[in-house]
């Protein structure tokens, strides 16, 4: 997959109707696993609950965009006030973990979920607390995610053109299965499934 680079930062409002995001690659998510394991539930999980990512970066941010529909009334009020590495267990939830040397072992992982609560960790260090910005949408039939991530959090260095990036995207909705961009993938991070995510200096 690619990230362009973006002359325009995203208004980080979470509806993701900016200039980035339309000139921006889907990258949709596909079932890994049914919980019942049934491939009709499958079909059926993959039907209500279609999921895709957006990535794009400037010289100052990598921006992730998740989209991720559910079926009318399963949406849930999103919290007043977030606090860093809420438990997002049993929750509908979005992981995306970042490998940039690629040794497929060590990654950093941001996740979000349904209620917009946060939490991240470096390879399972939850005291890792980078500063970062998200902002959330919920409707009816689905909920949306925009984060801004400085990439001095990241790595001393701006991703030239070319650059490339282990990634994945994953979506784990308890009682219906796993979604991810790259397999194999599971409810936890399974880093030997990551995709590659190509920075770009074009369209």
């Amino acid at each position: 997959a690619a990230s362009v680079m973006t002359e325009t930062r995203p208004l980080l409002d979470g509806k993701l109707d900016d200039p980035c995001w339309q000139a921006a690659n889907a990258l949709p998510l596909a079932v890994t696993a049914a919980a019942s394991g049934k491939a009709d539930d499958a079909a059926a999980f993959a039907a209500g609950y279609r999921t895709e990512a957006k990535f794009a970066h400037d010289g100052q941010y990598l921006y992730v965009a998740v989209t991720c529909a559910h079926p009318a009334g399963k949406a849930v009020p999103a919290v007043a006030k977030r606090h860093r590495d809420a438990d997002l267990t049993g929750r509908d939830r979005v992981d995306i973990v970042l490998d940039l040397d690629r040794d497929y072992q060590t990654y950093y992982r941001f996740q979000v979920d349904h209620r917009g609560c946060l939490a991240e960790d470096c390879w399972g260090d939850r005291t890792w607390n980078p500063k970062y910005h998200v902002a959330f949408h919920a409707g009816e039939t689905g909920w949306t995610a925009e984060i801004a991530i400085p990439l001095v959090e990241l790595t001393g260095e701006r991703p030239s053109h070319g650059k490339t990036w282990a990634v994945n995207v994953s979506r784990v909705v308890p009682g219906g299965g796993v979604q991810s961009w790259s397999g194999p993938a599971g409810a936890d991070p399974r880093p030997e499934g990551m995709g590659l995510l190509q920075f770009r200096a074009d369209k």
